[in-house]
């Protein structure tokens, strides 16, 4: 029973680790058979780039026998600023392109660039500040099978089911695509902004409060802002809980906009919790590595 979904799976890893040039690289490679058969193959590699940056990257690629999603690949691209005399300024900067074919009655390939820039500033022990600004700019083009040409009455439904879905926003309000020729249409969906500021104040060893403002702009919609007010707790070193409530909903927003808020603390209005976990230390305080105690907390802040 079931013969044709059987299947074999392979995978191979490779790591690269110079330590006299400080440069880790890693590469992956799965590959599934049979009738749902799928590749993914993925290279990353980071390195220092004197004291105080280091440049990382990232590639992805994967294809299917799914026709929804044929073939898609990423590639990412950041640089990171971290000084080591002091942690009072650090800042991280990524820029990431994304590309999705999924066959149907037409072609479709979706473009997605995304830029992101993230700071923190640590002005005390006690204080930290942290800004994040988001673009994300997707784009659609249309192209009909074997080239043949793109009979756009005919293919009405399926063109702008097709916008719908990629852009996700009602079907009325898409524009007629720009035919560059006879077998392609092109459509941008506008950008997408993000843009907020958080302050959190540690006024207890275990305890901290957090407010953080947010801007969005969503592919030609109104501003929308929210507010997030959290109290945080932390039962042992490094782990964090949070108990908040965001005050205003971001409504009506694209599915390419949950996704680089999701990415932050979600959308909707009302009361969350949130699980966090450092793996290092952003100021003398923050972080709590190893042993560190209410004794060496106390001694630091003479």
């Amino acid at each position: 029973k079931n013969v044709d979904q059987d299947y074999n799976a392979y995978s191979s890893a490779l790591e690269w680790y110079p330590k006299d040039i400080g440069v880790r690289s890693s590469a992956k490679l799965d590959w599934k058979d049979g009738k749902s058969g799928t590749l993914l193959a993925s290279l990353n590699s980071a390195g220092a780039i004197g004291d105080d940056f280091s440049l990382f990257g990232r590639y992805m690629y994967t294809s299917s026998n799914d026709d929804q999603r044929k073939v898609s690949s990423s590639g990412l691209v950041g640089l990171a600023y971290r000084p080591l005399a002091n942690d009072f300024f650090n800042s991280i900067f990524k820029y990431e392109l994304r590309n999705k074919v999924a066959e149907n009655f037409v072609i479709e390939n979706i473009y997605t660039n995304e830029f992101s820039w993230d700071s923190f500033i640590n002005p005390s022990s006690d204080w930290e500040i942290s800004t994040k600004l988001a673009v994300k700019s997707p784009f659609l083009t249309i192209v009909n099978k074997d080239d043949k040409k793109v009979d756009f009455e005919t293919q009405k439904n399926v063109t702008t089911q097709a916008l719908k879905t990629a852009a996700d926003i009602p079907a009325t309000t898409v524009s007629t695509p720009i035919v560059t020729n006879s077998t392609k249409a092109q459509a941008p969906f506008g950008l997408i902004v993000l843009g907020l500021t958080r302050v959190t104040y540690k006024f207890a060893y275990n305890f901290d409060v957090a407010g953080e403002f947010r801007v969005l702009f969503d592919k030609g919609s109104d501003v929308q802002k929210q507010f997030v007010s959290e109290l945080g707790y932390y039962p042992i070193k490094d782990l964090r809980i949070g108990i908040g409530y965001r005050f205003g909903d971001f409504t009506n927003i694209s599915n390419d906009a949950k996704d680089i808020i999701n990415n932050t603390n979600g959308y909707y209005q009302g009361p969350y919790i949130s699980l966090g976990f450092k793996f290092g230390r952003f100021g003398e305080l923050w972080g709590q590595n190893g042993e560190f105690t209410k004794k060496d907390m106390l001694e630091q802040k003479k």
